[in-house]
């Protein structure tokens, strides 16, 4: 006959590491709030001439979270899938630059957040306007802003654009979302600013 103790001690022995490893995993999130820095940002590019800004420029940002026990290692924010108002040429999917760092993956400690770039939208002073996807720059074309660049999403005022992301870590459970939003006027950056703080950021898994 086996005593119980000794079963407890075989249970803890094999699944102790196992429920050690589970409890201390990274916990991703993507937060819809400004407590990690606000939701969108504007600046002005100057042409380096003194002849005043050429380009006005807002972003749609969001902090990702790491609310585990561990730090969660290698994280990128992947594009799975993006839907324009309406149909036309689509921005290829890959991984979303981080804001405040030039890299296309970190590392987030436990308890910290990391703001990244979801969409840029840009007035130039020749009255073009547009939205580009803020994937990681590969190239210096990827960095051209006009609608000749393989980011550009298009002008489409009034519709809907949808962007599907999924949060990935080396150590980390892959968490999947859904960012909404709508521009009824991309020539007016303060209406932008409003318009993109009303975007909507809902879990899909």
């Amino acid at each position: 006959m086996i005593a119980f103790g000794t079963v407890g001690a075989v249970v803890v022995a094999v699944g102790g590491p196992f429920i050690k490893g589970w409890w201390k995993k990274p916990n991703l999130k993507a937060l819809k709030t400004d407590d990690h820095g606000p939701m969108w940002t504007s600046l002005p590019y100057f042409n380096g001439k003194g002849s005043g800004p050429d380009i006005f420029q807002c972003w749609l940002r969001f902090p990702i979270a790491n609310e585990g026990r561990l730090a969660a290692k290698g994280t990128m924010v992947l594009v799975s899938k993006v839907v324009l108002p309406v149909a036309g040429r689509l921005p290829p999917t890959r991984e979303l630059k981080w804001g405040d760092v030039e890299a296309n993956s970190l590392t987030i400690p436990t308890n910290a957040a990391r703001l990244v770039d979801i969409i840029q939208v840009v007035h130039l002073n020749d009255g073009t306007n547009g939205v580009f996807l803020c994937l990681y720059p590969y190239s210096n074309y990827d960095r051209v802003l006009s609608d000749q660049s393989p980011l550009w999403m298009g002008k489409h005022e009034g519709g809907e654009y949808r962007i599907e992301i999924a949060i990935t870590a080396n150590n980390a459970k892959t968490e999947r979302y859904l960012i909404t939003f709508r521009l009824n006027d991309m020539s007016n950056l303060a209406t932008c600013k409003t318009e993109l703080a009303n975007a909507t950021l809902s879990k899909i898994n």
